[in-house]
């Protein structure tokens, strides 16, 4: 009995004591700290990440700030206890960090007295207050995390933090740690840490030296040195130097540059249980034989991703009996199995393997039933082909089974049914075909994320199947080829999971949104919705949104949705909108940026939103891209967009109606690198604001109104990839300041109104595409072009550039459009031209180029060759791994969303009789060559005939003589073959009727003769137009007969002279040769008297083989 009277006594006296604490619960936070949170937050200097800390509310003596944002009190006593002030100054450059630094006054976390953890980390700090350091928090007795990694700190952090006595775990990575001053002392000072146990130095300038330092910290269970520039000379040369830590578990060395002689050392770390040395070179020979692992019995979880190495590698792992965790994704293992992978089979308590990315195929795979224990497996990105492996479902502890991007084909695995407790399946991007077993999936109520994309599937999709899979947080099923169906009859069963993450992609939902996604209406937790391509139709969703206030990522783009409307709530969490290319239209509401504060993504390109762009877009101080572009958006841009909006990277207002000035000399995007204004209504200069925007790498402001020099600031932009200006009225010359962008991929310049020479200094050996046509720019072409030996595209036409052509023209021969026409140019073609062998588009007319046509034109390829690229991409990727509590240990996806900003090429080019335009893919269908209004002559080259893959040729407005060759026969492509204005003579081949793909075709204007090719086949579709000024051409659909002649009746010879052999005796004979030849004669003189044309001719011809006979006697 006395003992449970003591018992109740004592309960009584725990409980009146917690009810004691308590009311500090109630109470909420200290008022002394709260004022101290606020004091910090005054002293945060300068953030682009919106309203800074916005829960810390000021002013509101009942606000709790033990519930603010970032904050954590002791649910007794309800003092703070951590403080996680990570990136509160927002995502910032390292220019941002030197224009705004923030010296931190760390004496304003003393009042938080039971403060136990700090977190400082990736804010840029720039140092401490003179006399308010870090060895201000050696008064807070309880703390024992630290965590500063990201900030502008040097080797002087080290000695302020020996104070901090009560230290178990400290985070410095990443503060510009590097062999020099105070690094020594500094180490030697923080080794007096007796309690500190994890050391993170990640990301920093260490080298080998850092070692020796460490070798006192013998209280150390965790040290983590990736990521710096430690090589195996320390470790091999002095394995006494770490031998001082006896209680170290956990290892990282990756990602320097460490090679296997470094083994024998790490063996003899006897207390290691994780040890992670990817992204390092074991290429070489393996010291000391097999068993430089001997001393490592107690490894439990062993890393060498992408570490290289070699054969001898893999058998030494098979002493590591102990191992559950092996990572030996990314070393191209294929050329060791088999019998490599037979070391598997002594790891018998090995729970997790990853082989991804080694090229290993069906053959190389162990026996799966000696790795029973295996939880987790990952065999994606290999060459697995045929059915999926059987063995896997004999896994029956299998958790997580990755084999995406493979081969495997055939039907959906049945024998997945065995695997009861998988939690992760991903059989994504492989050949899978037939439906998909309800009755496989239904055994599988462990699956948490399941990813079928990328495969064959048809019939019922299994999204209703997996309704009873209450643990499952994420489903992928993105663009399966067959035929996946969201059968609505299965809309009222209300599913079991709450997901976190559903992505579906070309789904053939049949209904209307609201039906379509009716099994989304009870779920509560989603974080990321992506529905692309299936067919949804009726209104924006709005209630997803409300019904999920995690909600962070919404896809909706390529469906047919209308009518765009939001709450009037504001959504915290919301950080990515696409819902580009749908049927929204009418404008958008008024109070857009205050609804979406923080929104990092916008995309509403290419639906038909108008009127005025709303203002309070500039309330969206997080957001990084805004692409309005295809749309019909009208008036001025928002000032406050620039001024507000400073963490932009991604601006896209392209082919609107937008009008005005672009912007004010205010505007200030720092971290812009995409800048696409095109095809609007923008008017005036180019504002000086814009020279901020240091980082730069797309900047397209062509085909508006606007005018003034081109800005000479914009040779800042060294990191300019996209220079797009065409179509405006920008005047002046292109100064030598355009040297400096040496990374351009494409130059457009057209349609403007500069003038002067090339400068000479330009050095632009990246550049793909340059399109100066439609200018006034003189002087000769500069060789520094020749440097460009990228070059696709060049285009030229239309300016005032005089002199010879460049031989050096032969050199560039990635070339596949050069356009030169509307120039001055003049002299010979070069035969250096007959080496751009991958030209698709040769275009020199109205030149003055004189002379013949090499013959080796012929051996130009026109088109032969077909991987043509006619469009320059601007990638903006985001990538983020995944965040699920669920999924974080799991190898899933990252989350990746794309956007890619097209620059498709165009050319004009004349053909079939008419000037078009072709842009993009389109210019793989046109392939051409045009030399017309020159002064060439000579005769047509037969070798033309070999253009076989050509489409348009036209050599018309020249001085070219002598016959058609019957050679262009042989050009089966053609579509367009212009010859007129020229002096051919002689017959039109009648061969040409074989040009069955001939649509458009003239000679007119020449001196040919005698009788057209048949009126067929294509012919029969080309008027008297194609033949005019050619008159002694006759025949169809000219008005003039040929004269037919016909032969005389055969007789039978006489067998008695000649005479009688022709019918006639020997004196008429000679008389009638006789006369006709004099009359012959005497109508040839009338002839030529009358038409001075052929007098010339005939001179010409009398001269031609006057200097043939010279040449030939000269010779002989």
């Amino acid at each position: 009995m006395y003992w449970r009277l003591a018992l109740w006594i004592w309960s009584s006296f725990v409980l009146l004591q917690y009810l004691d604490y308590g009311k500090h619960y109630c109470l909420g936070c200290l008022e002394q700290e709260r004022v101290a949170l606020l004091d910090f937050k005054h002293s945060v200097t300068w953030t682009n990440s919106g309203p800074l800390l916005a829960s810390w509310v000021e002013g509101d003596i009942e606000s709790d700030c033990c519930q603010w944002e970032r904050v954590q009190c002791d649910p007794i006593t309800g003092r703070v206890s951590e403080l996680s002030l990570i990136v509160v100054r927002g995502e910032l450059s390292g220019t941002d960090s030197m224009k705004f630094p923030w010296y931190i006054n760390v004496s304003k976390f003393l009042p938080f007295e039971q403060l136990e953890h700090l977190d400082l980390s990736n804010n840029m700090i720039s140092g401490w207050s003179e006399n308010e350091g870090f060895e201000r928090l050696s008064s807070l007795k309880n703390l024992q995390r630290l965590e500063l990694s990201g900030n502008q700190f040097n080797n002087s952090i080290l000695t302020p933090l020996s104070t901090l006595k009560s230290l178990y775990q400290l985070c410095l990575n990443q503060v510009s740690l590097m062999n020099g001053p105070y690094l020594s002392q500094g180490f030697k000072s923080l080794s007096t840490l007796k309690g500190l146990e994890y050391l993170y130095l990640d990301n920093n300038l260490l080298d080998n030296t850092v070692l020796s330092h460490l070798a006192s910290f013998t209280s150390l269970r965790i040290l983590s040195l990736r990521s710096n520039n430690l090589n195996s000379s320390a470790l091999s040369q002095g394995s006494g130097l770490l031998s001082g830590f006896k209680k170290l578990e956990v290892l990282f060395l990756g990602n320097n540059d460490f090679n296997s002689s470094i083994l024998p050392t790490l063996g003899l770390f006897t207390s290691l249980k994780e040890l992670y040395l990817e992204y390092n070179h074991f290429d070489g020979s393996l010291p000391f034989g097999s068993d430089i692992w001997s001393g490592l019995k107690n490894l439990e979880n062993l890393t060498l991703r992408s570490t290289n190495f070699n054969k001898e590698f893999l058998p030494s792992l098979g002493g590591l009996t102990s191992l559950k965790s092996l990572d030996l994704s990314n070393n191209s293992l294929n050329g060791f199995f088999p019998p490599g992978l037979e070391m598997l089979s002594g790891l018998k308590k090995l729970e997790m393997l990853d082989l991804s990315a080694n090229g290993i195929n069906n053959s190389m795979l162990p026996a799966w039933s000696d790795l029973g224990s295996l939880k987790s497996l990952y065999l994606g990105f290999n060459h697995l082909s045929g059915p999926f492996p059987q063995g896997l479902c004999g896994l029956k502890n299998l958790q997580d089974l990755v084999l995406k991007m493979n081969s495997l084909n055939g039907a959906f695995p049945t024998c997945l049914a065995n695997l009861t407790i998988l939690q992760t399946l991903d059989l994504s991007s492989n050949l899978f075909t037939g439906s998909i077993p309800p009755s496989t999936l239904n055994n599988l109520m462990s699956l948490e994320y399941i990813s079928l994309s990328n495969n064959n599937f048809h019939g019922a999709s299994p999204l209703f199947t997996l309704a009873n899979h209450s643990k499952l947080k994420e489903i992928h099923l993105e663009n399966c080829s067959g035929t996946l169906e969201a059968r609505i009859e299965h809309q009222n069963i209300l599913p079991k999971f709450q997901l976190e993450i559903l992505s579906l992609t070309d789904f053939s939902f049949k209904k209307p949104v609201d039906i379509a996604l009716s099994f989304l209406y009870n779920q509560y937790n989603l974080r990321e919705v992506s529905l692309i391509r299936t067919n949804l139709t009726g209104d924006f969703p709005a209630w997803l949104i409300e019904n999920n206030k995690n909600l962070q990522k919404l896809n909706l783009k390529e469906n047919s949705l209308a009518g765009f409307l939001l709450p009037n709530y504001s959504y915290p969490s919301l950080n990515l909108i696409d819902i580009s290319m749908n049927n929204f239209h009418g404008h958008l509401q008024a109070n857009l940026g205050q609804v979406l504060p923080y929104l990092m993504y916008l995309n509403l390109s290419r639906n038909n939103f108008e009127d005025k762009i709303p203002p309070s877009i500039g309330y969206m101080r997080q957001l990084r891209l805004l692409d309005l572009s295809s749309n019909n958006f009208s008036g001025k841009v928002p000032e406050n967009l620039a001024a507000g909006c400073a963490a932009l990277e991604v601006l896209k207002l392209s082919n609107n109606s937008l009008s005005g000035q672009i912007f004010s000399n205010n505007f200030n995007l720092p971290l812009l690198q995409v800048l696409y204004l095109d095809k609007n209504n923008f008017s005036g200069i180019i504002p000086n604001g814009f020279s901020k925007s240091l980082l730069l790498e797309a900047f397209n402001v062509g085909d508006n109104h606007l005018s003034g020099p081109i800005p000479t600031w914009i040779s800042n932009f060294e990191r300019l990839l996209t220079l797009d200006m065409r179509g405006n009225s920008f005047e002046g010359r292109v100064t030598a300041e355009f040297c400096r962008l040496l990374y351009l991929e494409l130059l457009d310049l057209s349609q403007n109104h500069l003038s002067g020479s090339l400068p000479s200094c330009l050095n632009l050996t990246n550049l793909q595409y340059l399109h100066l046509q439609g200018n006034r720019f003189n002087g000769s072409i500069p060789d520094a072009l020749i440097r460009s030996t990228s070059l696709i595209t060049m285009n030229l036409g239309e300016n005032d550039f005089s002199g010879s052509l460049p031989r050096w023209l032969g050199s560039l021969t990635n070339l596949k459009v050069l356009a030169l026409k509307g120039n001055h140019l003049s002299s010979q073609l070069p035969h250096q031209l007959c080496e751009l062998n991958q030209i698709w588009i040769l275009d020199l007319s109205q030149n003055n180029f004189s002379g013949s046509m090499p013959p080796c034109f012929g051996n130009i390829t026109f088109g032969k060759i077909s991987n043509i690229k006619h469009t320059v991409a601007t990638k903006y990727w985001i990538q983020e791994a995944p965040n699920s509590p669920a999924l974080s240990d799991r190898k899933t996806s990252l989350f990746s969303y794309g956007f890619f900003f097209m620059e498709q090429q165009e050319l004009e080019f004349i053909t079939k009789g008419m000037s078009n335009f072709y842009t993009g893919s389109i210019l793989n269908l046109m392939s051409g060559m045009d030399l017309s209004c020159n002064n060439l002559t000579g005769e047509i080259p037969y070798q033309i005939g070999d253009l076989n893959e050509i489409h348009s040729l036209n050599l018309s407005h020249n001085q070219l003589r002598g016959s058609i060759p019957n050679s262009l026969s042989n050009l089966k492509q053609v579509e367009s073959l212009d010859l007129s204005h020229n002096k051919l003579s002689g017959r039109i081949p009648p061969e040409l009727i074989l040009l069955k793909s001939l649509e458009v075709f003239s000679v007119a204007y020449n001196n040919l003769s005698g009788q057209l090719p048949a009126w067929d086949a294509q012919f029969i579709t080309f008027n008297k137009t194609s033949y005019d000024g050619n008159p002694f051409l006759c025949g169809p659909p000219l008005p003039k007969n040929c004269t037919i002649f016909t032969k005389p009746n055969a007789q039978v010879p006489n067998q008695e002279g000649v005479g009688d052999r022709f019918g006639i005796d020997r004196v008429s004979f000679f008389a009638s040769f006789t006369a006709s030849y004099a009359v012959s004669f005497v109508c040839a003189i009338v002839a030529l008297y009358i038409n001075p044309y052929w007098t010339q001719m005939l001179l010409y011809f009398i001269h031609k083989c006057k200097v043939s006979c010279m040449h030939f006697i000269s010779k002989t």
